[in-house]
């Protein structure tokens, strides 16, 4: 198995069996090194809206007939997320919006990143794209992509005026 995921600003991966050990290693590497995606922006940084780059999490598992994308999307509503599949390209994107505090409320500390996010998933494998589903169950957004049908080989008759060649 292996196809390539980019999302907002990060690299293009590709996933192989030791994909998680990768994961695993690279962020710790963004730690040590303060690549953070979920630190802190300036207000330069952050841009006009003023919000942080949300980029959501998730997990992609492949099957002998699917792919199956989760995305962890919480506080996130249905109706702010698209899904595209174009050129063997899936994307996903969406915004995360501004959760506000009632009328008087004091906010003393509010590390929730928000803003618009995407993530695009490139598949190795043929997809049968007539039958990818997508749901939402407890702010995890599952896509289950799958796999086409492999090609079957078939006989070709060899069609002759005298039946030899």
């Amino acid at each position: 198995m292996r196809f390539e995921t980019s999302g907002q600003g990060s690299k293009n991966r590709i996933f192989t069996p030791f994909g998680d050990f990768y994961i695993d290693v690279e962020n710790l590497f963004d730690q040590v090194l303060g690549n953070n995606p979920f630190a802190e922006k300036t207000d330069e940084e952050q841009g006009s809206a003023g919000n942080s780059v949300f980029r959501p999490m998730g997990k992609v598992v492949e099957s002998e007939i699917a792919f199956v994308v989760m995305l962890d999307l919480p506080g996130v509503d249905a109706d702010d997320v698209s899904i595209e599949l174009l050129d063997g390209e899936l994307k996903v994107a969406g915004v995360r919006g501004l959760d506000d505090a009632a009328e008087g409320d004091r906010v003393l500390e509010n590390n929730r990143v928000q803003g618009n996010f995407q993530r695009t998933f490139r598949f190795e494998s043929q997809v049968d794209e007539d039958k990818i589903e997508a749901s939402c169950e407890n702010g995890v957004l599952n896509i289950v992509v799958p796999k086409a049908a492999k090609p079957v080989a078939r006989k070709i008759e060899i069609k002759t005026a005298k039946g030899k060649l």
